[in-house]
């Protein structure tokens, strides 16, 4: 791994590195990533219970967010990602990583992997015997009440938010969902059909940000 403006990202990338020096925005010293969506979905969340991070990468949303909520269940089914958010991590206890990717099934799956943009990382179509673990949220026995999910799966995100309708139903936090343009296609799926399935549910759409739809049961 490497370090760059106080954060660990993995060998290879280039893309962010390239993002945060040209930014420039930093919390504590430290580099971040499109901080100012952050800040958004704060503004929009009321509880500070719990936060899902679903696509956690190398836990440039988890490492802030540990200071606003009493508890992070992060998710990330990459060790590369893994390592990093650890390393970013270190000294926050509040941060609980599950190794493993989200869908509305359980199994496992291959993962697309693109090393100088770490971010461009995600399930290939088709359910395989091996690989990286696949699991439905709502299987996994977490009980905190939850005030916010964030999901970054590079078009992934509608099999993960099904895999938790039992939560979202229950708890109904704000939701960040990325759905940027082509993302989905790949999976036969429309661009937005993980904002439409949640208004499906009496979710409200709040706002966009670059390729990010805030929702909201408030």
């Amino acid at each position: 791994m490497i370090e760059h403006g106080g954060v660990w990202l993995p060998d290879g990338e280039q893309h962010m590195v390239e993002w945060m020096t040209r930014n420039d925005v930093r919390v504590g010293g430290v580099l971040t990533y499109q901080y100012h969506k952050l800040q958004r979905a704060l503004e929009l969340t009321h509880g500070r219970d719990c936060v899902v991070d679903v696509g956690a990468h190398c836990g440039l949303w988890s490492m802030h967010l540990a200071r606003e909520f009493a508890a992070v269940i992060a998710f990330e089914p990459v060790k590369e990602h893994v390592d990093c958010l650890m390393r970013n991590c270190i000294g926050v206890q509040n941060v609980q990583v599950h190794e493993c990717a989200l869908g509305n099934e359980s199994g496992f799956v291959s993962m697309h992997y693109n090393p100088s943009s770490s971010g461009d990382t995600y399930p290939l179509p088709g359910a395989i015997t091996g690989g990286t673990q696949l699991l439905r949220y709502d299987d996994i026995g977490i009980v905190s009440k939850v005030d916010l999910v964030k999901l970054d799966c590079e078009g992934y995100e509608l099999f993960a938010l099904q895999g938790m309708q039992q939560m979202l139903e229950r708890d109904k936090p704000t939701v960040v969902v990325e759905q940027k343009p082509n993302r989905a296609v790949k999976y036969g799926l429309s661009e937005t059909q993980a904002v439409t399935w949640l208004e499906s549910l009496g979710a409200r759409l709040i706002c966009k940000m670059s390729g990010d739809y805030f929702l909201s049961w408030q």
